[in-house]
């Protein structure tokens, strides 16, 4: 790195910008909030238009009458030991496979901040990016 963008980096940044990037973000997440309301109210039109339908009502009855014995028969299956285990085993596994990406995560953007590389070779040559994401949750109310 040179000195000129170290400089840059540990220069504390121009209040007017981070003022106008701000403004962004709150620009792109209104945005966002009035696309999903706007989805979100074409999705509850269609599908009260398809409820809506005589023949979609009869056939969905139905539906639900057939999917109700199915699910009877899949809990009898699933009652087996063998299967029960399984299911466990599975569960198990992907708790264990969430844990291991936020690691895996974590340990990412640690070696792109001490190396500030965006590529990372892997198995047998393989190159792979490192792929940098953040999103805006609202802080949760106690």
């Amino acid at each position: 790195m040179t000195q000129v963008e170290e400089r840059q980096i540990n220069q504390p940044a121009d209040p007017q910008i981070i003022t106008s990037l701000q403004e962004l973000i709150k620009a792109h997440i209104q945005s966002i909030q009035n696309l999903k309301k706007e989805n979100k109210e074409a999705k509850e039109m269609i599908e009260d238009m398809v409820t809506n339908d005589a023949v979609y009502k009869e056939k969905s009855k139905v539906y639900e009458e057939s999917k109700r014995e199915i699910e009877r028969l899949r809990a009898g299956i699933m009652a087996q030991p063998f299967l029960l285990e399984l299911a466990d085993n599975r569960k198990t596994r992907s708790s264990e496979l969430r844990e291991k990406q936020l690691f895996l995560s974590d340990y990412l953007l640690e070696y792109n901040r001490l190396t500030q590389a965006t590529q990372l070779e892997l198995f047998e040559g393989e190159i792979t990016e490192i792929i940098k994401s953040a999103k805006v949750l609202r802080k949760r109310k106690k």
